[in-house]
């Protein structure tokens, strides 16, 4: 229903890594944030942090991945090796 906040949480298998993707409804980020919210230290903002830790634990390969459309949502993925 219109106003509605939708968070959806999913995990997938793609060849050797694992995938985890949380998007919203929300209204989207504008694309100079999305260019810059993994590369600009800001302040309340922890998915830099996460993002840096994953890659010196997996590799520069890993970490996480944004995609967002204005008024449409956001989705963040973290993406990391299957470790059997």
């Amino acid at each position: 229903s219109p106003g509605k906040a939708v968070l959806t949480i999913t995990a997938k298998q793609s060849d050797n890594n694992l995938l985890f993707n949380v998007s919203d409804n929300g209204c989207g980020m504008e694309p100079e944030l999305l260019k810059t919210i993994l590369t600009t230290k800001t302040k309340g903002y922890g998915v830099q942090n996460v993002h840096h830790r994953v890659q010196l634990t997996y590799g520069v390969e890993y970490g996480l991945s944004y995609t967002s459309k204005l008024m449409e949502g956001t989705t963040v993925t973290l993406t990391i090796p299957k470790v059997n």
